[in-house]
């Protein structure tokens, strides 16, 4: 099961460089980043971030791959909770 979720990791890591790649120039414009210095540093820390999140999702899937069903499925409602609760405070509708 390890071995299939750092399969699909990896997989998801090769699409998400290709979709990233050409729209660095569109977040770019959209932050305000075009004329920032620090715009490819800015651009590195994203792209590192990609198999840095690869890495984390892999070692959690780990640890809850050792839980019972159903407690996977109430973390599971509990971080979209939050994750609904955070939006909401920030102001994105």
């Amino acid at each position: 099961m390890l071995s299939t979720n750092i399969c699909l990791g990896s997989f998801i890591l090769g699409y998400e460089f290709s979709v990233y790649t050409p729209c660095q120039n569109s977040l770019s414009f959209a932050n305000n980043w075009i004329n920032n210095p620090e715009k490819h540093l800015i651009h590195g820390v994203l792209n590192a971030s990609l198999p840095l999140g690869v890495i984390i999702g892999i070692l959690i899937t780990n640890l809850i791959i050792n839980l019972k069903m159903r407690m996977i499925f109430i973390i599971n409602d509990l971080l979209t909770i939050s994750a609904i609760l955070y939006m909401n405070q920030k102001g994105f509708n």
